[in-house]
C-alpha cells in the first residue's frame, strides 16, 4: 500500500510489513494501525508524529491535477490515511454499493483531468481469514467484480480509464503448516525481539552473542521449510527494489529473514496476544503472492 502511495519501492519508503520495529521509537509496530504491537494507544498519541516515519511524498502531492482517495470510513482519518493521502480529497464510503457510486459520482463531477485511488480492502480480509479459495471468498470476488463491471458501463464514453490492480496475492496455509515460535525455545531464545515483518518472511533480530546459534539453528532445523538471507544478501538481491535504501531500511528488516518455502509461515505470540493463526497468507515469493492482476478498461 505504502509502494502505491508514494509511487517507491519498500527499499526507498521502509515500511516493510505488518510489525515495523522502529528503533527510532524503541517499539515494534503494527505499522498501518500506527500503533505498538502490543495495542494501546497510537503512537500518534504517545508524540510521535506520522510523518516523521511516513516521510516520503504521497504520490497524489506529486501530480499537477486534482486527486481524490476513497477509503472505508473506518480508516478516513487514520495516522497513516492522513499521511499518505496528502492534498487529496478524501472519500469515505460504507458498502460496495457506497464504494461504486463514490468513484462514479467523482468521475460526473469533474470538470477539468482527475486522479482518483479507490481501495476495497474486504477481500483481503477474508483472504485471510477464510483463505483465498474459500466459498464465500470466491462469492466475494465475484460480487465486487460484477460491481467494477456495472461501473464500467455507467462510466462508459467519459474518457476515463479505470485500472484494477491489488497490492498482493494470497495462498491457504493448512494448520499443518502454521509453524510456532513457542515450539522452537533454542530458535526464540536467540532473538532479542519480537518477529517483525510478515508470517511468510519473518524477519529476525538476533542477539551478537548468538548468531552462531541462531543460523545453526535454521540450517539443521529449518532448511526444509525455509531459506536463510541476510540482510545484505536482501539489499544486494534487489528483494526490496532498486533505488537509494531510505536510512531506516536496515532497522526495520533486522539481521536476517526467513524466506518460507510452500505454504508455510511461522509465527510468534506476544504474552497479551491470542495467537489465532488465520488461514490465507502473503509476503512470500510463489507465484499466487507475487503476480497480481492489472486490468484496463479504457471508457472512451
Amino acid at each position: 500500500l505504502t509502494s502505491f502511495a508514494t509511487g517507491l519501492a519498500p527499499a526507498q519508503h521502509a515500511i516493510t510489513g505488518w510489525f515495523v520495529h522502529l528503533r527510532e521509537a524503541g517499539v515494534v509496530t503494527k505499522i498501518l494501525p500506527f500503533c505498538p504491537r502490543y495495542g494501546g494507544p497510537s503512537l500518534s498519541e504517545l508524540g510521535i508524529s506520522p510523518r516523521d516515519i511516513f516521510d516520503r511524498q504521497p504520490f497524489f502531492d506529486m501530480l499537477p491535477i486534482e486527486t481524490h482517495y476513497v477509503i472505508p470510513s473506518m480508516f478516513l482519518d487514520s495516522d497513516y490515511t492522513l499521511a499518505m493521502a496528502g492534498r487529496a480529497y478524501r472519500h469515505p464510503y460504507e458498502s460496495m454499493t457506497d464504494f461504486a457510486g463514490t468513484i462514479r459520482d467523482i468521475v460526473r463531477g469533474a470538470t477539468s483531468t482527475t486522479f482518483s485511488y479507490a481501495y476495497w480492502p474486504r477481500l483481503d480480509t477474508l483472504c485471510h481469514t477464510l483463505g483465498p479459495n474459500d466459498p464465500g471468498t470466491v462469492d466475494h470476488f465475484r460480487a465486487l467484480d460484477s460491481t467494477i463491471e456495472e461501473l464500467c458501463h455507467e462510466l462508459d464514453g467519459t474518457d476515463t480509464a479505470i485500472v484494477v490492480t491489488a497490492d498482493h496475492g494470497a495462498i491457504d496455509v493448512p494448520a499443518s503448516h502454521v509453524l510456532h515460535l513457542e515450539d522452537h525455545p533454542r530458535l526464540a531464545d536467540t532473538l532479542s525481539l519480537p518477529l517483525c515483518g510478515e508470517a511468510r518472511v519473518p524477519y529476525c533480530y538476533v542477539r551478537p552473542s548468538s548468531v552462531d546459534a541462531f543460523t545453526s539453528y535454521v540450517e539443521d532445523e529449518l532448511s526444509d521449510v525455509c531459506d536463510l538471507f541476510s540482510f545484505d544478501d536482501l539489499l544486494e538481491g534487489s528483494f526490496y527494489g532498486r533505488g537509494e535504501p531510505h536510512p531506516r531500511l536496515r532497522d526495520r528488516v533486522g539481521d536476517y529473514a526467513l524466506l518460507m518455502r510452500g505454504n508455510y509461515v511461522l509465527i510468534d505470540s506476544l504474552q497479551c496476544e491470542k495467537g489465532v493463526a488465520l488461514k490465507g497468507y502473503h509476503g512470500g515469493l510463489s507465484e499466487e503472492e507475487l503476480f497480481v492482476p492489472f486490468v484496463v478498461c479504457d471508457l472512451k
